[in-house]
Order: C-alpha cells, then sequence, then structure tokens
C-alpha cells in the first residue's frame, strides 16, 4: 500500500521515489497506461509488484496534509485517511491477501 499524488508520478515523494526504485520502472509504465489521467483523492490504483517479492502494489490518492491551522479541515482529512484505509483493508482481506506493508510517505 503506497500513499501516492493524484497523478501517480512515482519520482515524487520519498516513499514513493524509493518504492519505484526498489520495485523498477516498470510499475510506473503500468500507473501510466492503465491510469492516463491518474486517479482522484481517495481511489486506488492498481499495479503488480514490479520486482518485488508481492503481487500487486495498491497505490493511494489521498489529500495532502500541510500541517496545524484549520482543525475542521484537519479533521476531514485525518476521517479521510481512516475510510480510505479501512476500504482497501477490506478490499484486501476479501481477495485473501495475507500480508500487507502500509508505506506512508506523502502527506
Amino acid at each position: 500500500m503506497n500513499s501516492n499524488r493524484c497523478d501517480l508520478d512515482l519520482s515524487k515523494g520519498r516513499a514513493s521515489k524509493a518504492l519505484l526504485d526498489a520495485a523498477g520502472t516498470g510499475i510506473q509504465a503500468e500507473c501510466k497506461q492503465k491510469y492516463p489521467n491518474g486517479i482522484q483523492d481517495g481511489e486506488i490504483a492498481v499495479t503488480s509488484g514490479g520486482q518485488l517479492p508481492c503481487k500487486a502494489i495498491y497505490h493511494g490518492a489521498l489529500p495532502k496534509y500541510s500541517g496545524p491551522g484549520d482543525e475542521q479541515v484537519n479533521q476531514e482529512i485525518s476521517g479521510g485517511f481512516r475510510s480510505f484505509y479501512s476500504r482497501q483493508l477490506v478490499r484486501m482481506f476479501n481477495l485473501k491477501f495475507k500480508k500487507i506493508i502500509f508505506q506512508y510517505g506523502y502527506m
């Protein structure tokens, strides 16, 4: 599970860049092919595991957290994170995944 930007540019952000380096450029090519217009906040893009020993990588677009400030906005973002991750856990459980790794980077 990789949190990312809506444009699915895996070369941006430390965590996504590390994932791209480990999995290989094929996952970036998959993102461009399958999701040419990117995805919206709260949506998920699925690629193969590339060169990693996993079946799939789930790239989720999440709103950018800009730090302390407007509490209402922060609560909405926090609620969005919980909802997003809960939906993905259910999805992965239904697919009978045995292991899930959450990579947390883009915020």
